[in-house]
């Protein structure tokens, strides 16, 4: 009898150490499940922010590249004279990447109101569309159609009537203009010039472009300068354009003095001025030997 209930005793003290173990077990699991938790939740949180961040930036550099494209689609459109069948009115161009290959694109559309760039713009406007990574920014600009030169010196197309002249060290010749401008214009810029000319001897020569003083002379401030062998002028009698980088803006009450030079004793090119008889208010012939010594406002380059 004795002996029974030290047994029952005995017999209970196993079962109940695996219940102590049991909870404790269960107590650990669920510390290192909510700690999981709080972790898998902070990795999540970061990552959403990450993305947030990366986004962010992608927009504000998106933003930049748009504005960048309307002033890229800007100069190439000042720089192509078929620009209204380059750019068909709505399409966008092509994008260009700039930077490193992924690092964002560019691209504008430019867009008639009536939807025709061939015929008289009715309101014409220029979108650029920058993208990077999933980010798309556009700025938009309305574009106005600007006066390129002094009327009376762009309507002297006629041969008749117009002396020949020579370029030589002795002998340099500049053409002081200034163009119309709409009263809204802001700034302006020469992307290229045209002389009716040909071609002498294949020697250097130089076409500059100086800031004008008040009284309109040249002053020593160069703004855009091409030299060049004169070979590349045409061997007949022909207008010759030639393209500058237009980089540099000027204000819009500013002239520019557009000036042929040469170090050369024997003529690179002969062109064509007008002797006398022009009216033209912003217009000036300029010539010396090679220091600037005479200034004619009723004579004119063509």
């Amino acid at each position: 009898m004795n002996g029974g209930p030290r047994q029952n005793v005995a017999g209970r003290s196993p079962r109940r150490a695996p219940r102590r173990g049991m909870a404790l077990y269960i107590a650990v699991m669920a510390t290192a499940l909510l700690v999981t938790v709080l972790g898998l939740a902070g990795l999540v949180a970061v990552g959403i922010q990450r993305r947030e961040s990366v986004e962010l930036s992608d927009r504000i550099a998106a933003r930049y590249y748009s504005k960048s494209a309307v002033e890229l689609a800007l100069q190439r459109i000042a720089g192509d004279a078929n620009w209204r069948t380059t750019y068909p009115s709505g399409v966008e161009s092509a994008g260009l990447t700039l930077g490193d290959p992924g690092g964002g694109t560019v691209s504008w559309i430019v867009t008639d109101s009536d939807g025709n760039l061939d015929d008289s713009d009715t309101r014409l406007t220029l979108r650029g569309v920058g993208r990077v990574g999933d980010a798309v920014q556009v700025s938009g600009v309305e574009v106005l159609v600007a006066g390129t030169g002094p009327v009376e010196l762009r309507s002297m197309t006629s041969t008749s009537s117009a002396a020949t002249g020579q370029l030589l060290s002795s002998q340099w010749w500049c053409q002081y203009v200034k163009p119309t401008l709409p009263e809204t214009a802001v700034s302006w810029r020469v992307t290229g010039v045209e002389f009716y000319c040909v071609e002498s001897n294949d020697k250097n020569m130089s076409i500059t472009l100086y800031e004008p003083v008040a009284s309109n002379w040249p002053s020593g401030t160069v703004i855009d300068s091409l030299t060049f062998k004169s070979k590349v002028v045409s061997n007949y009698w022909s207008w010759n354009s030639f393209a500058f980088a237009g980089t540099t803006s000027m204000p819009p009450d500013q002239g520019v003095c557009i000036a042929l030079t040469t170090t050369e004793s024997s003529a690179p090119i002969q062109f064509q001025y007008l002797t006398g008889g022009v009216a033209e208010a912003d217009s000036a012939l300029i010539t010396g030997t090679p220091a600037w010594s005479a200034y004619a406002t009723n004579k004119a380059l063509r």
